[in-house]
């Protein structure tokens, strides 16, 4: 478990990835969650490797086009479809949470959203309580607007479309 942290504060090349310090968190979102094989006695950074690339397949050109023309950088549309995976659980909700986190951020709104303050936790809760409203953290998204700092999740694909193709309406809830 150890070696696998410590590979994930290595550099990789991949020009999706974030430009920030190399801590362990640093791909937060960029490990794709998917099926491997992996082989008996593979290395981490091997593992990592398969995981970015995976990303790297499923990240498609147009994607890049799209986060731009939303103005938004790649690490914003990661952080956003995270937010988006951890709290939806029905598919088709996906774009409507997306449209309403659009519209909040638009309105410069707190997101307020009960998965960014779940991040913040070792183990999820069964339930944020109004004291875990106050954790002074850029993660806390009912204390600070705008996007929390980086992904709290590795989105799907689902969760990645929804982040750079919203539903259109003017729904804050």
């Amino acid at each position: 478990e150890q070696a696998f942290l410590q590979c994930l504060t290595e550099e990789y090349d991949y020009g999706f990835l974030p430009d920030i310090e190399r801590t362990v968190d640093r791909l937060e979102g960029y490990l794709f969650p998917d099926t491997y094989e992996i082989f008996v006695g593979a290395e981490e950074r091997e593992i990592i490797e398969k995981m970015l690339a995976r990303f790297d397949d499923v990240f498609l050109p147009e994607y890049y086009s799209r986060a731009d023309e939303l103005g938004r950088s790649v690490h914003e549309m990661i952080t956003i479809a995270s937010l988006i995976e951890k709290e939806t659980r029905a598919p088709h909700e996906r774009k409507l949470v997306s449209s309403v986190l659009y519209n909040r951020l638009a309105i410069r709104m707190n997101l307020r959203f009960d998965s960014t303050i779940q991040y913040l936790f070792d183990e999820p809760k069964e339930r944020v309580l109004y004291k875990d409203l106050e954790i002074d953290s850029p993660y806390n998204t009912y204390m600070y607007e705008g996007l929390p700092p980086g992904p709290i999740a590795s989105p799907g694909k689902d969760c990645i479309v929804a982040a750079l193709y919203p539903e259109d309406t003017d729904y804050l809830y």
